[in-house]
This record gives C-alpha cells, structure tokens and sequence, in this order.
C-alpha cells in the first residue's frame, strides 16, 4: 500500500494528472511562473534535478541556473522564458505547525504539489532531522508519535502531524490557484519520463521526449548519490552528510516504512492517515477508510 491513485472524486476535483485554470484573466506572472512545492523528503530534490537537466538541455544554459538558490526569475522572463521554481513555499511553518493556509500568499498562483506516502515522509524526515541537521535525538518511534508542545519550531517539524497538515492545508485550499497539478512520488517511480513531462507541460516548458530521456537518467539515484557525495554542483540541495543515513540521497525507495518499522507502529500510522488526512488523498488511505 499504497497501490491506488489518488481518486480525485467530488471532493477532489478533476483527474490526476490534470490540471485547470481557475482565473481566466490571470496576470502574465502567473501565466509563466509555476510554483513545484512539497513537504520535506517527499522527493523534491529528484524531480528538481531532472527538470533542471531537461531546461539546460533545451535552453544551452548551465543546470545550476535552474537548481533552488540559483535560479534567477527575472532574466528567464526577462529572455521570455518560464520559470519553474521548487521550494517548500512561503509561510510553510504556519501550514505545517497550525494546519492554516496563507490564502493571501497563493491566490491566483500556479502550483505543481509533489506529495509521497506520508508513512515514508516521517522515516525519511526522522533521519534527515537526526543525522542531518541533528535536531532531534531520540528513537524513530518518538519522532513519529511526537505531540505538540511548547516549542513552534518542533511543532512544525517533527512527527506525523506536520505533514498531514501540510497535505490536508493544500488539499482544502486548491481551489484559490490558478492552476494546480497534483505528482505523486510514487508515481514519478514508475513513469519517470511521463511525469517529467506532464509537469513540464504543466510549467509551459517545452521540452522534446530526447531531452526527458536525459533529464530521467541524469536524475537516477546512483548518479544523485554521486552528485552528492562529490559535491559536483556545488549546491544547498544536494548538501552531503558525514553518515549515510543523514544523505539526501538516503534510500528512495516506495514504501521503504515496512523495512524500519514493526506491525504496531505502521497500525498506528495506518489509524492516523486513515482518520486525519483529507479524502483528496484516498489512496494513502485504506480501502476501508475510503468506504466508510
């Protein structure tokens, strides 16, 4: 699990896979600027690096104009060029820690969410915070049960709370975009190329199906393990680590939870998805859940 899409049913809209414009008169900006945004460790630095390696192919342009922190917006547009910028978003703690969303912020906008089964987010981002950052420094489980508390910081980074808030926040509130499509982690796995594409398309890049073929196998986890290790690109996204477990490039796998966790805590987590997280997201949910 999951196997299913996400049903984007009457509660979710339109077809995974699709998207639609929801201002007819949109401003020029939000015509050629697309926000691809995720929570942490759902898989933003893979797609990133492809899409970034199929714009440097069709634009002759180095890939680290086009990598978080070095891409410049102004002279893509100013060269008629759309942008496409990943990130976390603005005001991602008041998402993350309150479950509010910054209406303001992202009306009209254009975004391409990445979302991942939440049960390999937590174990993914228990290892980043522990090994990477060293923020956090009791077991897996504690990270995962963590309450809320005192600190908003915490609040906003650990357990499985911040990410469904995350989730349900984007999932409730898609209807002020512009224009939305919705990719998911799982299905990036099995069809690299026409995930790569759809967002392309999506972002109003054109970019031949030779130029996806390279991005895809530029983005393969061996050469992103490389990338990272030897610090070729030189950038934030890719930072390295002094333990394996702390990487960026730690595991990808789908469904990777089942090999760290026991029966009783993926039941716990099964419980919490299949209560708290919106229905726009049924197929992280049970068929049960889904039903009922």
């Amino acid at each position: 699990r999951p196997k299913r899409r996400c049903s984007l049913n009457g509660r979710g809209g339109g077809d995974r896979g699709r998207w639609r414009s929801a201002r007819r008169n949109a401003d020029s900006r939000a015509m050629t600027y697309t926000h691809a945004l995720s929570f942490p460790k759902s898989g933003r630095t893979w797609v990133e690096i492809m899409a970034a390696r199929a714009q440097s192919i069709v634009s002759g342009r180095p890939i680290e104009a086009f990598l978080a922190g070095r891409l410049d917006a102004h002279a893509l547009r100013r060269d008629g060029l759309p942008v496409l910028e990943f990130g976390h978003g603005r005001k991602k703690r008041l998402i993350t820690g309150d479950g509010a969303f910054p209406v303001e912020v992202y009306r009209g906008e254009r975004v391409a969410l990445l979302v991942r089964d939440p049960r390999d987010v937590v174990v993914s981002r228990y290892h980043y915070e522990r090994h990477q950052h060293h923020r956090f420094d009791a077991d897996l489980e504690s990270f995962i049960r963590f309450q809320p508390g005192a600190d908003p910081e915490a609040n906003a980074r650990w357990g499985l709370g911040p990410i469904i808030n995350w989730m349900n926040a984007w999932a409730r509130h898609r209807d002020v975009l512009g224009a939305f499509h919705l990719m998911r982690y799982e299905d990036i796995h099995r069809d690299p190329s026409a995930e790569l594409s759809a967002l392309l398309r999506f972002a109003q890049i054109d970019a031949p199906d030779t130029a996806v073929a390279q991005a895809v196998e530029y983005g393969r986890f061996e050469n992103m393990r490389a990338l990272e290790r030897s610090n070729t690109l030189n950038w934030g996204g890719l930072p390295n680590a002094s333990r394996p477990e702390g990487l960026k490039t730690r595991r990808g796998l789908v469904g990777g939870h089942r090999n760290e966790l026991g029966a009783d805590l993926i039941r716990w987590l099964d419980d919490q998805i299949d209560e708290r997280l919106d229905p726009y997201f049924d197929c992280y949910r049970s068929p049960q859940a889904v039903a009922g």
